[in-house]
C-alpha cells in the first residue's frame, strides 16, 4: 500500500494515523504503524479494555491473515519463475 492509499484508507477509521518510530535495538531503522490514542476515566477501566478475549481472538485473525499473504506471496513468486 502506498502512502495516498494509506492516507485515503485511513479516512474511515476515525482516529486512527500512520506513525513511523524507531525500531528498539535496530536504529536506524524506522518500522511503520498505525496507532490511535483511547482515553478512559479510569486506569481500571483502561486495563479492562487493554486486557481481554478480543485481544486473543484479533491475534489469532492476524496470524491467520499473516500466513495466508505469506502462502500467496511465495505462490506468486514460484508461479514467476
Amino acid at each position: 500500500m502506498d502512502d495516498a492509499q494509506l492516507r485515503e484508507a485511513l479516512k474511515g477509521l476515525r482516529g486512527w494515523e500512520a506513525v513511523e518510530s524507531l525500531i528498539p535495538g535496530d536504529y536506524p531503522r524506522l518500522r511503520h504503524e498505525l496507532r490511535k490514542v483511547y482515553v478512559f476515566k479510569t486506569f481500571k477501566n483502561a486495563i479492562r479494555f487493554k486486557i481481554s478475549n478480543i485481544d486473543v481472538d484479533l491475534a489469532k485473525v492476524l496470524d491467520r491473515v499473516y500466513e495466508d499473504v505469506t502462502h500467496f506471496s511465495q505462490q506468486i513468486a514460484a508461479d514467476s519463475k
